[in-house]
């Protein structure tokens, strides 16, 4: 029978349940009967005591009534009314018991003391009253009623006795039959709790065994035991285990010929910096087949200026202080050199490093090449157009001689082309040198009074040709940052709102201030950009439309500039707009102390 989990868990569960369920009922129903036996020995018993007691009051009156009579005394009198009110008290006592008992004899005795009592207070009575002959037969009618109350009480007496002698010999024998049962219930339990083990120990525990004798099989990349036959919960996480065992092999074998194959060299390194292990492309890389790299250290294969740099880099990443990657120039087997880009991670469990060093020969030259580029752009090609710009000037301004008006209008929109040309090669050396973090922030408590101020001068000409007004915001606040650069971004931002803005609209410039933050916003009432160009607009070369790059001009670098001016002080950009609603472009810049943590 091969149940599943749920099953067994119930059947491991109900039928010690039902055991115990008919266990209890059982003790139960004795302790029951036992009870009412127990019960029923009290009632005799009290109801022996209350006959004693009465029989007891009987004689402490009759004594005291007989005493009274020959002594006279007051003395024997109280203590012939007290016993008979003790008697009274203990006949009112019995009377609760006979709502139990209804036996004959205890009936019959309550009756005798009820006729004793009154006898009693009649002779009581004519011993006051001194009347001798009725005083005479009083106390011979209330002699034999003693007599009578005397034999009904012993009579009571020897079947409470009786009965008590029995009730006694009846719980002995269930005692024993409950400490029977309770033992037989122990033994049982024993047994059945021994059964279930063994059956829970046939059916799961030795298939929990070799689930789990699979897991090692698994981890040692050995082959599994065969699945688990049947439909229960065991046998489907081992067919589960199975399926991902032929999963990570498949997995193994792809990566196995992914890092074999990969044009990165892969390799590990021990705590010393030795190779440990590698893939096969140190070959193409270093010319090196893996065997000769086996053993050999990394500082072996560096250039000679580069070893201390290397074992800082490797301390670093082992000591856990540095994760980033790190670049080396290698030198291969042939003696040439290549620059190399390492990232490497350290596990502790394996004692080893884990490297990936990509080759960046290629890279370096490209950068080189762009630099050269750029040194050719800023000394050979600006400064022959800076002068060219001049003698335009000169030209403009009549100086070398008066041009026609055909002449003039030839030399102003040559004069416009030439400007737009500096300017994007002015654009393009800012980009580079933000982009290498070739230039340096001066950083300091800036008025934004003053920073508006020049922002508004430089596009004040152009804001009044189009009859827009701005507007700025009145405030005492100070912004920490490089003020130049900071109004070059709102140079370029009020520049962008006035050529996309219509005539005699509104330029809003505002700023406000958080705890750790202060944030300066351009608010235009243009056309709006697009939703879909937001997060573009920002990018090198990129306008809101095709139309604009020749409507209304520019590189197309200047918001990328101010990206990079922006994130150079660890602040954030950024535009919010909607077509026909006008855009808002703002900035983020972060307080002194969250600059400084930045920096840090």
């Amino acid at each position: 029978m091969n149940l599943r989990l749920t099953q067994k868990a119930m059947m491991l569960v109900a039928v010690p349940l039902i055991f115990e369920l008919g266990f209890v009922s059982v003790l139960l129903y004795q302790l029951k009967a036992f009870d009412i036996e127990l019960a029923a020995e009290h009632l005799d018993r009290d109801v022996l005591t209350d006959v004693n007691l009465e029989l007891k009051c009987l004689l402490q009156a009759a004594g005291a009534m007989g005493m009274y009579q020959v002594h006279r005394d007051d003395k024997y009198k109280n203590q012939y009314k007290n016993a008979l009110d003790d008697l009274r008290k203990y006949r009112n006592e019995l009377g609760e018991k006979l709502k139990y008992d209804h036996s004959e004899d205890l009936n019959a005795f309550a009756k005798a003391t009820d006729d004793v009592v009154q006898a009693l207070d009649d002779t009581d009575e004519l011993v006051n009253s001194g009347d001798r002959i009725d005083r005479m037969r009083s106390m011979i009618k209330a002699d034999k009623l003693l007599r009578r109350m005397d034999r009904a009480g012993n009579t009571v007496i020897d079947r409470c006795l009786a009965v008590n002698k029995l009730q006694r010999e009846q719980e002995v024998q269930s005692r024993a039959a409950i400490e029977m049962l309770i033992l037989a219930s122990a033994i049982f339990s024993i047994v059945l709790a021994i059964v279930l083990a063994r059956y829970f120990n046939h059916g799961t525990s030795r298939r929990l065994h070799v689930l789990l004798e699979n897991t090692y099989q698994l981890a040692m990349e050995k082959p599994l035991q065969p699945p688990l036959q049947g439909n229960d919960e065991i046998a489907i996480i081992d067919g589960g285990f199975h399926r991902m065992a032929e999963s990570l092999l498949d997995a193994r074998t792809k990566e196995q010929a992914l890092t074999e194959n990969a044009l990165d060299v892969i390799c590990s390194l021990d705590e010393r910096g030795k190779f440990t292990k590698m893939n096969q492309a140190v070959k193409g890389v270093w010319g090196y087949d893996a065997d000769e790299l086996m053993g050999r250290t990394i500082v072996s294969l560096v250039e000679p200026s580069e070893v201390e740099r290397t074992n800082q880099a490797l301390e670093e990443v082992i000591s856990g202080k540095s994760t980033a990657p790190f670049e080396l120039k290698m030198r291969r087997k042939d003696q040439t050199t290549c620059d190399m880009s390492w990232s490497a991670r350290w596990s502790e469990s394996d004692k080893s490093l884990f490297c990936v060093a990509h080759d960046i020969s290629e890279r370096k030259r490209l950068e080189r090449m762009k630099q050269e580029v750029v040194a050719m752009v800023s000394h050979d090609l600006r400064s022959p157009l800076t002068s060219i710009q001049a003698m335009f000037d000169l030209l403009e301004a009549g100086v070398l001689g008066q041009l026609n008006d055909k002449g003039e209008d030839k030399i102003r929109r040559s004069s416009a082309s030439l400007n737009r040309l500096i300017s994007m090669i002015n654009d393009l050396l800012d980009m580079e040198k933000l982009e290498s973090g070739m230039f340096e922030l001066e950083l300091a408590n800036v008025a934004f009074n003053t920073m508006s101020a020049h922002a508004l001068e430089a596009v004040q000409t152009s804001a009044e040709q189009k009859k827009i007004q701005l507007n700025v915001d009145a405030s005492e606040a100070s912004v920490y940052c490089d003020g130049d650069r900071i109004v070059r971004v709102l140079i370029n931002f009020l520049s962008n709102a006035i050529k996309f803005s219509p005539e005699n609209s509104t330029i809003r410039l505002a700023i406000s201030q958080a705890e750790d933050t202060t944030e300066i916003e351009v608010i235009d009432q243009g056309k709006g950009i697009p939703a879909d160009q937001l997060e573009s607009v920002f990018e090198r070369f990129k306008q809101v439309e095709r139309a604009d790059e020749t409507m209304k001009g520019g590189s197309g670098l200047g918001l990328a500039i101010c990206k990079a001016i922006v994130e150079a002080h660890h602040g954030s950009i950024g535009v919010r707009s909607e077509i026909g609603q006008g855009s808002t472009f703002w900035i983020r810049l972060p307080c002194k102390k969250s600059n400084e943590k930045a920096n840090s």
